[in-house]
């Protein structure tokens, strides 16, 4: 179901099944998968590849240009979501950098209001990120990472590595 102020590029691809909230945004390149939610006033655009079973909250804002003073418009770069994600209200996930690269999101996370996921950024699976998190372009976030609310992760540390296992707390 498709919301009748929700606006949508005739480029899109969506699953016959997907739905699209109030004035929720769709523009550019964009594939969403069976049994995806797109709450209202979220905005999708660029090349973005969702994948299937996800929500994407009110005011989400995914696939738009990074904060990158060296970017250029014409680049072709993107975004790709997995399965079975839940992205809270206000999240921000923007694409890609550089020719050709991709902001990477794996499959059966939850990212909570407000977090931000910058350029090139790849986040595997079943990671949680709680409300406000703040992850710059390159960060990488490994499998079974929670981090807790209004935690901020630099790129200009080098790449960021978190590795969480219920072992290495025993």
């Amino acid at each position: 179901m498709i919301h009748s102020t929700a606006v949508i590029n005739p480029k899109a691809e969506l699953d016959s099944d997907v739905i699209v909230g109030p004035y929720a945004l769709i523009e550019g390149d964009v594939r969403i998968g069976s049994g995806t939610e797109i709450q209202g006033h979220a905005v999708i655009s660029g090349q973005t590849h969702i994948g299937k079973n996800n929500r994407v909250g009110y005011g989400a804002i995914i696939g738009s240009f990074p904060q990158d003073l060296s970017f250029d418009p014409r680049v072709s770069s993107g975004v790709e979501i997995g399965d079975n994600n839940v992205i809270r209200e206000y999240c921000t996930i923007h694409r890609g950098t550089k020719e050709g690269s991709n902001t990477i999101v794996g499959s059966n996370n939850l990212f909570m209001v407000g977090a931000h996921l910058g350029h090139n950024t790849r986040i595997a699976d079943c990671v949680v990120l709680a409300n406000n998190v703040l992850l710059a372009g390159y960060v990488e976030i490994h499998d079974r990472v929670l981090l807790a609310a209004e935690v901020l992760c630099i790129s200009s540390l080098g790449w960021a590595r978190f590795h969480y296992s219920r072992e290495s707390l025993e």
